[in-house]
């Protein structure tokens, strides 16, 4: 995906990967976190014989025990005796070494022979669980584990890497629906690739359309009767974006800042239900087509009803805006307004509404000859307003349950009603993708 400018380049991966999320956590336990690499025992696809009496058998070449690698995984409250006290070549760690240790929520439950490697620890040994159980500290829940020393031996550690079947990472928060931090390693980086499209879209639309003194995404800049500058503000993409978190209390910025993945400013702003019922919002084109109900025919069928956005003058009403030039678009309705600034905001056109309701995407226009060669087309005898083919073949084969080439795509960085409306729908698609990437 690309924005036609040119952005600012993202940084590379942070490799730190406690959060205030989890610092908060060992305050509550008041013990330091570490972070180790777990090694958790692959259920599924290990045959564990009954008989086995010693750690020995689930770590050998002849071993049917399958591991699952978690790279960075906290544990909490581990005695200091392994994290900071220098190993002895004489002594080293007693061989009837026992201590605790606690799990993290939405993580994972762990199992009896699970073992783990403290990172960065004076001298790598493995440690194997013998005991778990379920605790509450300051009404958080936990599970407490207890472990022994396994063994020093490079070759036990080699052999336990040649078990491993899948490898997951912990995250500092969740991305997608499950709520885990722990995540597949292979899911993890595909998101990261997208999830720096995502951002540079949404930095971009911030940009361009967010005020800071208004605290709301305002289109400004369509001059009025005496040529004044006015600026609308539309309640039903307000919602839309509020309640589905798109830039406002947006979970994948969370998730990209507490990761490393890049520091951005975000969005927070109230919510616009005392200006528009969940009737009015639910109605509207723009929740339609997003909530995508492929099971409701009749909501299919009539998908293009409501497309036209009702406009209110300036009024005192709401008094965090009072004495500005503002204007409200509320609720939409199933027939054009008569006032002349409407005009401008009717983005659903006949010629969109036909595409999308016969699958019939835009043809996509080569770089460097504009965005809007395709203005020229008809449908029902009206002509289309300039729009961005790309975005529309977005919200196309979102309806229709096609397949969205993400990389493909193309943006421009101008202030029209096109990217004001379009961009935060495309998020919103594009952030159910990512987070199906990852569940």
């Amino acid at each position: 995906m690309r924005v036609i400018k040119n952005q600012n380049m993202f940084s590379a991966l942070s490799q730190n990967l406690v959060n205030l999320e989890m610092s908060n956590m060992a305050m509550a336990l008041q013990t330091p976190t570490i972070l180790t690499t777990y090694y958790r025992i692959e259920s599924d696809m290990s045959e564990v014989m009954h008989g086995w009496r010693s750690v020995d058998d689930f770590i050998s070449s002849d071993s049917p025990v399958v591991f699952d690698k978690i790279e960075n995984f906290p544990i909490c409250g581990i005695n200091s005796l392994l994290t900071e006290g220098a190993f002895d070549d004489e002594v080293g760690y007693t061989e009837d070494l026992t201590t605790s240790a606690v799990i993290y929520p939405n993580t994972i439950f762990p199992k009896p022979n699970d073992c783990f490697i403290i990172n960065n620890n004076p001298r790598t040994a493995i440690f194997v669980v013998t005991d778990v159980e379920t605790t509450t500290s300051k009404s958080n829940p936990f599970t407490k584990i207890t472990f022994r020393l396994k063994s020093v031996r490079e070759e036990t550690i080699t052999q336990l890497d040649k078990q491993v079947h899948n490898v997951y990472m912990t995250v500092m928060s969740p991305i997608g629906n499950n709520r885990s931090l722990v995540v597949l390693k292979s899911s993890v980086n595909n998101v990261n690739a997208h999830l720096k499209s995502y951002l540079e879209i949404a930095q971009l639309y911030t940009m361009l359309f967010y005020d800071e003194n208004k605290a709301a995404f305002v289109f400004d800049g369509i001059p009025g009767d005496h040529n004044e500058r006015r600026c609308f503000i539309d309640m039903t993409l307000w919602k839309f974006m509020f309640d589905e978190g798109i830039i406002i209390y947006d979970d994948l910025i969370a998730y990209a800042n507490s990761n490393g993945q890049k520091t951005v400013d975000r969005v927070y702003t109230g919510c616009p239900d005392i200006y528009l019922d969940e009737h009015a919002y639910h109605r509207s084109i723009l929740y339609r087509i997003y909530d995508n109900n492929y099971n409701n025919i009749v909501k299919k069928s009539e998908f293009d009803r409501y497309r036209f956005p009702y406009i209110y003058e300036p009024t005192p009403r709401i008094t965090k805006y009072q004495g500005q030039n503002i204007w409200y678009l509320e609720t939409y309705l199933d027939h054009p307004s008569s006032h002349d600034a409407t005009r401008a905001f009717h983005i659903w056109d006949d010629e969109f509404l036909c595409r999308i309701r016969h699958n019939d995407p835009y043809p996509e226009v080569p770089m460097g000859s504009g965005l809007c060669t395709q203005c020229e087309m008809h449908c029902s005898g009206k002509p289309v307003l300039c729009f961005n083919p790309y975005l529309r073949n977005v919200v196309i084969h979102w309806f229709n349950n096609g397949t969205i080439d993400w990389d493909s795509i193309q943006i421009t960085d101008d202030r029209t009603i096109e990217n004001y409306y379009m961009i935060p729908l495309v998020l919103g698609i594009y952030k159910k993708y990512i987070q199906g990437l990852a569940n």
